[in-house]
């Protein structure tokens, strides 16, 4: 706690926060922020039964409600004042990022991204379109037999 004071700190006037959960605690001399532990809850094997499935309600709360919101208002000595200290990191060669890229197959998955992204502008098109639909001009008989791809082959084979 005296490394990192604005961590553990508690509203002006009051011993605990975030509604009681983190208590201030002083004993043997000593200061100590005492925390309830919520149960851990593994929700992929837990069934939605008894759960309330209500949306969080609009408007006026109720006194009930809003009873541990008083401490969100609350100054906190400290808090503004931490600041975080970031470290460089070490710059990577040319070598080292193609290394990367290679075990992880960034340079494939770019493109496929970008192969993707034009696929989809495509399937817009297409459905816009509704190319699945009849034309509205039917071609003229043997417009289109210059371009049959079996064109070279003759039809008696």
């Amino acid at each position: 706690m005296a490394a990192h004071p604005e961590v553990f700190s508690t509203p002006k006037g009051g011993i605990h926060f975030d509604q009681g959960r983190h208590v201030k605690v002083n004993a043997g001399g000593g200061v100590f922020v005492q925390s309830k532990v919520d149960k851990e809850v593994d929700w992929s094997k837990e069934e939605w039964d008894g759960e309330e499935g209500s949306a969080e309600l609009e408007g006026v709360r109720t006194t009930q409600e809003r009873k541990g919101q008083s401490v969100l208002a609350k100054e906190r000595p400290g808090e503004d004042e931490k600041q975080i200290v970031w470290e460089n990191e070490p710059a990577l060669n040319v070598e080292q990022i193609e290394e990367i890229e290679n075990k992880i197959g960034a340079g494939l998955i770019e493109e496929v991204i970008k192969v993707a992204e034009g696929e989809l502008i495509l399937a817009d098109v297409l459905l816009k379109a509704k190319v699945w639909e009849d034309l509205e001009e039917k071609p003229v008989e043997g417009q289109w037999t210059y371009f049959k791809r079996d064109g070279g082959v003759p039809t008696n084979q």
